[in-house]
């Protein structure tokens, strides 16, 4: 199973002012804006960072807090990484889209963090 760190996703109220912060501030470069609500960032290092509003995150509702930062990771294969986190006992979700396309699903550790597995046909590892 070959996986790859993708970026650190983080939520934010107000993408253009968090933007702003990531690049004025922190030196980040703007990498793509979506506007559905999401941006990608890349550190001087090369490390991504993504900002997305918490309404294109499942399970989020107007007026709670913000959902905790998300790891994503990448790979070439999602349907052979779940199947072997699971037989490692990961609890995974269904995967989200169709075979061929951009996809993922959640895992959750230990202590409840949620981690973002996907792959992208277009973006290989």
């Amino acid at each position: 199973m070959k996986l790859r760190t993708d970026e650190f996703l983080f939520f934010s109220l107000n993408l253009p002012a968090a933007r702003d912060y990531y690049i004025n501030v922190l030196g980040c470069s703007l990498l793509g804006e979506e506007d559905w609500g999401f941006c990608l960032l890349s550190l001087p290092d090369g490390a991504r960072i993504g900002l997305m509003h918490p309404r294109n995150w499942s399970g989020w509702r107007e007026g709670e807090s913000l959902p905790e930062p998300v790891l994503c990771l990448r790979t070439d294969d999602l349907d052979t990484a779940l199947a072997q986190l699971r037989e490692r006992g990961a609890s995974c979700s269904e995967p989200d889209g169709q075979p061929g396309q951009a996809r993922g699903c959640r895992l959750t550790d230990p202590d409840g963090r949620t981690i973002y597995l996907f792959e992208d046909p277009a973006e290989p590892c």
